[in-house]
């Protein structure tokens, strides 16, 4: 078996099991901004670890703008397919399905980053029942190990947010043991849920930078124009129930996430 790297072949289209789908609260997370807004999504990606990989690159970040009914990724919960394939060979075909199949607003893709460290942009928009965006990269090679963003609003009140630069740190999927960047695949059975990698995380040997956990670049949102004819249509929680083919977390962490993984990108602005 070869360390886990990118597949650079095509993609074969799996059966994807949707996003976790959380009813019962308001769609938009209070937003009552007029209009669908345009935003620019910019990784810029940094190796920043003291050893990185000889073939250290990055996957295509992929991401949607979706309500409160979806949720893409979350620490403590359970990796979907899409996810798991993100995680461990970049593969964006089958959460590109999840998120068709969750009705999210948009999804965006940026291109692959290698060598080493660089940036990728794509563009998206939101409206107010839609305004929540989550993304995700793999670290690449690693067994299981992204960068991302969970459910970040990028509205406040009546207002699109012009600017938001989002800090990344690195998250271990749950869903293949190997402890350093070249492991050779070693699937966990059964799953664990996400959880952050720092120096206590028992998930990895790369990440022995101490605390608070080392950035490895950011994601960065730039609002670039608003259609104010273009309000979008509730997605209503009641469309959204009984839909979910995720099953529930039930594996602890080992350890729990250490005080100083940032709230910001694991909650959104919806809890």
């Amino acid at each position: 078996m070869e360390a886990k790297s990118l597949v650079c072949a095509a993609f074969l289209v799996v059966a994807a099991s949707l996003p976790t789908l959380v009813c019962g609260q308001d769609t938009g997370c209070g937003c009552t901004a007029a209009g669908t807004a345009t935003y620019n999504f910019e990784f810029r990606a940094v190796w920043t670890v003291p050893t990185p990989p000889s073939s250290a690159h990055w996957s295509w970040p992929v991401g949607a703008a979706h309500s409160a009914c979806t949720v893409v990724w979350r620490n403590n919960t359970l990796a979907s397919r899409g996810v798991q394939n993100v995680a461990e060979t970049g593969s964006y075909s089958a959460i590109q399905g999840e998120f068709r199949a969750a009705n999210v607003l948009s999804q965006f893709r940026g291109s692959l980053i290698y060598p080493g460290s660089g940036s990728t942009s794509a563009s998206f928009t939101v409206n107010r029942y839609y305004p929540l965006v989550s993304a995700l990269s793999m670290i690449a090679p690693s067994p299981d190990w992204i960068v991302g963003v969970d459910s970040y609003s990028l509205c406040t009140g009546n207002q699109w947010t012009a600017k938001a630069t989002i800090p990344l740190y690195a998250w271990d999927a749950g869903t293949d043991s190997g402890l350093n960047f070249e492991s050779l695949n070693l699937p966990t059975s059964p799953h664990q849920v996400i959880a952050p990698l720092d120096s206590n995380s028992p998930r990895s040997t790369s990440f022995k930078t101490g605390n608070p956990p080392v950035s490895l670049g950011s994601f960065i949102f730039t609002r670039t124009s608003v259609d104010g004819t273009k309000n979008g249509t509730d997605p209503k929680c009641s469309k959204c129930q009984a839909t979910t083919t995720r099953p529930a977390a039930t594996t602890k962490p080992t350890t729990p996430p250490p005080t100083t993984a940032p709230t910001y990108s694991v909650g959104g602005a919806c809890p």
